[in-house]
Order: C-alpha cells, then sequence, then structure tokens
C-alpha cells in the first residue's frame, strides 16, 4: 500500500509541474501537409472532431513529400502519405515518429479510349512496358489480346505521371517493380522516379486531381489517380487489372477492403516506431482482391516536446485527436469513399499512440 500511495504521489507531482490537472487544454490549431488523398478525410475530420473537443485541424495537401519535409522542419504537428517513410526520409527527422496508418484506398489506372465500350483490361508487366515506351500504340498485339472485345485504335499512347513527389507514384511504381523485372532494374521504386524519356507524348502533372482532369480532356492518355478523386471525376475510365491469382478485377471499396483484409492477415507490421518502407498492400492474393490497394500514413513525432511549437497542452490536444482517428474517426471513412482499415492495425496505432511523451513523461489519453 506505501509503495503504491509513493507512486501515486510521484506522478501526481509530475502531473502538477506539467500541467496535467489545470482543467481541459486551452484551444489549440494542429497543423497538417502532405497527401492530397486525404484532403477529403481530414475536412471531414475537422468538422466532426472540432464540436466536442479543443482543437482546430489545418491541412495542407501541398503532396506528401512537402509533408515529410515539413514535419522534418518542424513547421507542422503531423505529415500524411500515402507511403511508408523511406530510409533517408527517417534519417533526416530529428527524432523518432510514430507511423499510424489511418486509412485504406485503391490507385486506379485511368485512361481515354474513345469509343470503348466496356473497361480496358491491363497486367502490371504491359503497364509497365507502356511506360518504358515498349508498348506506344493502343494496337499494339499485347493489349489486344488483353482485350479481344475492344478493337483498339492506331493511335499512339500519350502517358501522363505525376510531376511532384507523390504517394500514388510509390504505389504505382511498387507495382510495376513487383510485376516486371525492366520496371525494377530501372525505374524502380519510390515517390519521385526517374521516368522514361520514351514514349512520346508525355506529360508531368501536379497533382492528382489535375492528372485525372487531364486524362479526362485529353483522348489516348493514360495515367495514374487514387480512386477517391476518380470517383469524383465522372467520366473518367478506369482499368480491370490483373491480380496475382489472373483475375482482372476494377477498383471498388469492396475489392479494395478485400485487399487490404487480406493482404494484412498474418502480415508481420513493423512496431508504430519501426522501419515500415517494405509494408505493401500491392498484389494481395485472393481471386477478387484489386491489386493496387493502398494505405494513408501519419506521422507525428514520438517525443512531442521535439515537435512544432512543443507545449504540454499542445501535446494533450495531439493526442486526444489521434486517438479520435482511430476511434469515432474511422466511421466516417466509408462515406468518403476510404477503406476502413482492419482491426489489427488500429491496434497498432494505439499502440504507437501511447507510447507518446513529452519532456519524458507519457502524455494522458
Amino acid at each position: 500500500m506505501a509503495l503504491t500511495l509513493a507512486v501515486a504521489g510521484v506522478l501526481a507531482g509530475a502531473g502538477v509541474g506539467l500541467g496535467w490537472f489545470g482543467g481541459p487544454p486551452h484551444p489549440v490549431t494542429l497543423l497538417g501537409e502532405g497527401a492530397s488523398f486525404v484532403l477529403a478525410l481530414m475536412s471531414q475530420w475537422e468538422a466532426g472532431y472540432q464540436p466536442s473537443s479543443h482543437a482546430r485541424i489545418n491541412y495542407n495537401p501541398a503532396g506528401s513529400g512537402a509533408g515529410v519535409t515539413a514535419l522534418t522542419d518542424r513547421v507542422v504537428d503531423f505529415a500524411a502519405t500515402d507511403e511508408p517513410l523511406q530510409g533517408a526520409q527517417q534519417s533526416a527527422l530529428p527524432g523518432p515518429v510514430v507511423t499510424m496508418p489511418i486509412a485504406g484506398g485503391s490507385l486506379a489506372i485511368v485512361y481515354n479510349l474513345p469509343g470503348a465500350s466496356t473497361p480496358l483490361q491491363l497486367t502490371g508487366s504491359a503497364l509497365a512496358a507502356i511506360y518504358l515506351g515498349k508498348i506506344s500504340s493502343w494496337s499494339d498485339p499485347r493489349l489486344q489480346g488483353l482485350n479481344p472485345s475492344l478493337v483498339l485504335p492506331s493511335q499512339p499512347i500519350s502517358t501522363v505521371h505525376r510531376a511532384d513527389s507523390a504517394g500514388t507514384t510509390f504505389v504505382l511504381s511498387d507495382y510495376l517493380s513487383q510485376d516486371s523485372a525492366d520496371w525494377k532494374s530501372g525505374p524502380g521504386t519510390g515517390i519521385q522516379v526517374s521516368w522514361p524519356s520514351t514514349p512520346s507524348p508525355s506529360e508531368a502533372i501536379t497533382g492528382n486531381s489535375a492528372l485525372g482532369k487531364y486524362v479526362l480532356r485529353t483522348p489516348y492518355s493514360l495515367g495514374y489517380v487514387d480512386l477517391t478523386d476518380v470517383l469524383s471525376l465522372p467520366g473518367l475510365a478506369y482499368a480491370k487489372m490483373g491480380n496475382p491469382s489472373g483475375s482482372f478485377v476494377l477498383p471498388t471499396l469492396v475489392n479494395s477492403l478485400s485487399a487490404i483484409a487480406d493482404r494484412s492477415a498474418g502480415y508481420p507490421f513493423p512496431s508504430p516506431t519501426g522501419d515500415w518502407r517494405n509494408v505493401s498492400m500491392v498484389n494481395a492474393p485472393g481471386a477478387g482482391d484489386y491489386p493496387l490497394a493502398m494505405l494513408a500514413y501519419l506521422f507525428a513525432f514520438q517525443h512531442l516536446d521535439q515537435g512544432f511549437a512543443p507545449s504540454f497542452n499542445r501535446a494533450i490536444v495531439i493526442v486526444d485527436w489521434l486517438n479520435w482517428t482511430v476511434g469515432a474517426g474511422q466511421s466516417f471513412l466509408t462515406g468518403l469513399n476510404y477503406v476502413p482499415l482492419p482491426a489489427a492495425l488500429l491496434q497498432e496505432d494505439r499502440s504507437g499512440i501511447a507510447s507518446m511523451t513529452f519532456a519524458g513523461q507519457f502524455v494522458p489519453p
């Protein structure tokens, strides 16, 4: 009993010193930056969280690379991307970060093919050959063989890719690297890659929405956009993609949820502060799984006194908001065309949040 009281006294003293018991935290605006993929979700999370909280969320969809840079420079509270941190990014950070998957989704291969009456069918190897310039015409026999019900025109394929650092580029290049040895040994995987100089014409576009709009207005073009943006652009066609079981699958919420669940089953996820660079939702094994599934990630400093404008009050608000995103905040996902996360991933998130500290003390929930 004496030991219990002594420990309680130490904790109470620390709590008073850090301001734990001074009433609710003062109003705070949390700053975030990163992938445009999660903009709709962040907007709804602010609206859903603010009425019962002491915080506003101000999110800048400047792109995944910009978000990680802003976190590294300690000018935001959190970054969001649609790819895990890579080695150089982790090394540049001023302290360890908690990696939190916050939503699922998928990458759609979009195209503009006048006269096509049914969805185009593509494989990862064929798509790699298109971006490598080895398939340059829509009427190439390899594409015609994948699409026997379509009469493909003798028109050059105009490819489009992201000009900026983008999580969608990471997902696409991960998929192409898994399905094409030429792509793996060439451009490889990353949020930015060295795009081949052929085929011509080719375009580099900044932003998901802008890329989708470009394809929508440009006949015979082909590119890639996350499914949430595709569904906001009526008339934009997207392909059925070949998965490891040999099925051709359209990206839908159901097929993406199935892929993430199947890929996550028994997956050896790292610890929340571990190395996530090799985590991939691409090429799940199920017959109905869409092969370009993806996760959106949120990153925040584990030791919140190392972050932006550090204060214990701010740390309390960050921890409260993060707990809300993996709890009540998950109910917003399906209405916005995101994929809810498996329970195992949400538990990973909660353990990461529980590890957060300020000035050596765990931040109370």
